[in-house]
């Protein structure tokens, strides 16, 4: 998000920006892009007032990688 964002700073003269994220199956990033994803729908939830379980994204990872 952070490298999308610095493409839409003030005085950037481009329109629109398409960023690829390349994840290869079977890796650690596959794993820690499901995470981030659960990650932001947390936050949407609590953004609008919703209560959910909080967790840290890397015992999150860490129990997935040990296969708990």
């Amino acid at each position: 998000d952070q490298a999308e964002d610095r493409v839409h700073r003030i005085g950037q003269e481009s329109d629109c920006v398409t960023a690829w994220y390349l994840v290869a199956e079977g890796t650690i990033e596959e794993e820690i892009v499901e995470l981030i994803d659960e990650k932001r729908k947390d936050l949407d939830a609590i953004l609008d007032g919703k209560v959910t379980e909080s967790s840290s994204l890397i015992s999150e990872l860490i129990k997935r990688i040990k296969g708990e």
